[in-house]
């Protein structure tokens, strides 16, 4: 959360004396990547959206010459992309899919063939809601908590939001828990993150009857408790369409996805709109009027759900054949060795 000029220093004082011959970046900001350009020495950014900008010179987070100069950029995602050629000059992008270790593949399908019943039991350890209170049905709000409760990631680190966009957020998630408490028949638990919680927790008390809202108990966040989540839930309502590695892997069908932020915020609008009409995805846009109640639909609809999980599991099975990250990023830098 440092200004660029510092960050900036930092990397170069880091690896000032560090023999390296290649460079692996992972995120969209330009300091590590820089220290390489300058230096000649071979590197390759990975990221899970094109840049936010491509600033000109040297001497910024977003350096239009050091993103250029990669080896290639790979775009993560797990669905084929195809992404808008906002910069037409960036022809050195890949679309691949997350780099995911042989652990994380392991863990994911372990959980996939498990029982639910035993999925069940392994949440109510960090969830007691799921053990103390009875309901009907399950959805979790896949939303990164640290978007809406945190000044700091909000504003300064990367600056994530807009004022604009974090109203529109909050507005939905908090629009979201009215609405289905209001028309939900049935009781239905939703998780979320702790932020997202203490945000709406006046609503959890005014739905009591109608909704049990929860987090996790845990005092620190952990992937595996992000996996079994995605695992228990009937529904996840993704906020990004290019952030579900987890829940594909999975080959969950209970996937809804609403971009919000909207309006072009990471591409994720039109990358939305792919997915659905790939048949990965029930696509539902965050500023439908009848958005609660098309949820329920959907939660009820176990056909379209298995038609979403069959597509899902064909796409991943394309995917990690043709286009693991891990692969290819090790045969590129092979490829370089042998030179």
């Amino acid at each position: 959360n440092r200004p660029a000029a510092e960050v900036i220093s930092s990397f170069e004082s880091a690896l000032k004396n560090v023999d390296f011959r290649y460079l692996i970046k992972i995120g969209a900001r330009m300091a590590g990547p820089r220290v390489a350009y300058l230096r000649k020495i071979p590197y390759v950014i990975v990221d899970a959206a094109l840049p936010d900008r491509m600033d000109s010179g040297t001497e910024n987070l977003y350096s239009k010459p050091v993103f250029l100069g990669a080896q290639e950029y790979f775009l993560t995602t797990q669905f084929t992309w195809r992404y808008p050629e906002r910069f037409p000059e960036l022809g050195n992008v890949t679309v691949v899919t997350y780099p995911m270790s042989q652990r994380t593949k392991d863990i994911l399908t372990e959980l996939r063939l498990t029982p639910d019943a035993a999925i069940a039991e392994r949440v109510r350890s960090f969830v007691p809601e799921v053990k103390n209170e009875q309901f009907e049905s399950s959805v979790a709000l896949i939303v990164t908590g640290s978007y809406l409760g945190e000044l700091s990631d909000r504003v300064t680190y990367g600056g994530w939001l807009t004022a604009r966009q974090y109203d529109q957020l909050v507005g939905f998630v908090r629009r979201f828990i009215t609405d289905l408490g209001e028309c939900a028949r049935k009781r239905i638990l939703v998780y979320m993150d702790r932020e997202l919680l203490d945000m709406v927790s006046d609503l959890g008390e005014k739905y009591r009857r109608t909704l049990v809202l929860c987090t996790s108990r845990s005092p620190q966040w952990s992937y595996e408790e992000e996996f079994l989540i995605q695992r228990f839930a009937d529904v996840l309502i993704s906020r990004a369409a290019n952030y579900q590695p987890f829940m594909a892997y999975l080959q969950r069908g209970g996937i809804v996805t609403t971009p919000v932020p909207s309006d072009g915020y990471m591409d994720e609008d039109q990358a939305a709109q792919q997915s659905a009409a790939l048949g990965l995805t029930q696509f539902i846009p965050y500023a439908d009027e009848q958005y609660a109640r098309k949820v329920l639909a959907f939660l009820k609809d176990r056909s379209r759900q298995r038609q979403i999980t069959e597509n899902v599991a064909k796409m991943q099975e394309t995917m990690f054949a043709q286009r693991d990250a891990v692969e290819l990023i090790c045969r590129r830098i092979e490829v370089r060795s042998l030179r």
